[in-house]
């Protein structure tokens, strides 16, 4: 999240993040990606300033969802990846009917490759902003909101 909130999130929130967390870690591992992309909602390739820029309003909906993600991460970290959290964070605001986009991002250190993921929604970087500056982004997937 790019910015410090104090909003409710509420524990309903909290369940569907931990279960969406669970259940994309679980698909992550099993599934073909291809398959999972296909199936958000849009899943489409898209440009990055499609994503990067946007209204930038301050929506309540967008920051709880971010902290509910944030927190279930950071208490089961075994479970989580940037990956399924940047799915779980799309899936949820998709749900609330906000468009947004999943970036993947690589780096290279010396001879070893890096991949990073982080989802943005309406220009606000929902989860994986810390440290997104360090990845180039290679692929951009947009969610339509229902």
């Amino acid at each position: 999240m790019t910015k410090d909130r104090d909003v409710e999130i509420g524990y309903l929130l909290y369940l569907e993040a931990v279960v969406s967390i669970v259940l994309y870690r679980l698909a992550i591992e099993t599934i073909p990606f291809g398959w999972l992309v296909r199936n958000m909602e849009g899943g489409e390739p898209s440009g990055y300033e499609e994503c990067a820029v946007g209204d930038s309003v301050e929506e309540d909906t967008i920051y709880r969802v971010s902290g509910a993600v944030s927190a279930i991460s950071n208490r089961f970290p075994p479970i989580s990846t940037c990956l399924a959290e940047s799915l779980t964070a799309s899936r949820m605001l998709g749900r609330r009917g906000y468009d947004g986009c999943v970036v993947m991002g690589v780096r290279k250190d010396g001879e070893k490759m890096s991949a990073h993921s982080w989802s943005i929604c309406k220009g606000v970087v929902v989860t994986g902003g810390e440290q997104m500056g360090r990845y180039r982004a290679v692929a951009i997937f947009s969610w339509r909101g229902r």
